[in-house]
């Protein structure tokens, strides 16, 4: 399989903080971001001695001076505490490796066309997204269940990842399933019940969509799948 159609993320944010983060650091140079990620690194610990950044509000201060401080104040303020900025290095990379953000020949990041189309929510693009990372596949997959814990999900997700992907590591496909679930509840295509998720009418029906956002056949066999399970909560 041609590597540019692979999975290449474990671990993918939330659409929520990408949007967010695609506004905040459009204009800022990407050697700023880069030294406060490092900075911040810097400071992570070990497992022996583990940091607490569960409060932005109070490490940011403590831990961080000058322009460090400035854009992590920024980016926890702007995205309305959606994104620790702790947290900021994977979400920067995916938006660096789909080229939601460029960076100009002064060292600047911009928003690119695919970046301003992914803040308009357009469909093409986040389609493209969704197809690549694997989250029409795990839709898929749901649609088949009446409602799944993750560990009723592994399986196929395993199987899928080993076609699509270089992640063999139980930890790392864990990782991922658990990324794109919480990225999908986030969407309103999953519902989460407990510790157990199931497939939206909007989930099956984005899931069946083709490439242009329109409805496909096989939407009718994802529906048939569903109510089939449903029936079978209550014979």
């Amino acid at each position: 399989m041609d590597s540019a159609n692979k999975v290449r993320f474990s671990w993918i944010p939330p659409y929520s903080w990408i949007s967010k983060l695609l506004t905040i650091l459009d204009e800022v140079p990407k050697k700023n971001v880069n030294n406060m990620i490092s900075t911040i690194w810097d400071q992570s610990g070990n497992p022996q001695n583990p940091v607490d950044w569960s409060d932005p509000d109070t490490w940011i201060v403590e831990k961080l001076k000058g322009e460090d401080l400035e854009l992590a104040r920024r980016i926890w303020l702007e995205s309305e505490h959606k994104v620790n900025p702790r947290y900021t290095s994977s979400p920067l990379a995916f938006i660096t490796n789909y080229e939601l953000l460029l960076t100009n020949e002064d060292g600047v990041l911009r928003l690119s066309d695919k970046g301003r189309d992914f803040l308009k929510n357009d469909v093409t693009i986040i389609r493209d997204l969704d197809s690549s990372e694997g989250l029409l596949q795990l839709l898929a997959i749901l649609a088949t269940k009446t409602r799944a814990k993750r560990s009723h999900l592994l399986s196929a997700w395993s199987e899928f990842l080993k076609e699509h992907s270089n992640y063999n590591a139980d930890s790392t496909i864990k990782e991922s399933l658990w990324s794109r679930l919480v990225n999908l509840v986030e969407r309103d295509y999953v519902l989460r019940e407990g510790q157990f998720y199931v497939i939206t009418s909007q989930g099956i029906d984005y899931a069946a969509e083709d490439s242009k956002g329109e409805a496909d056949p096989k939407r009718k066999v994802l529906r048939a799948l569903n109510t089939f399970n449903e029936s079978q909560k209550n014979p």
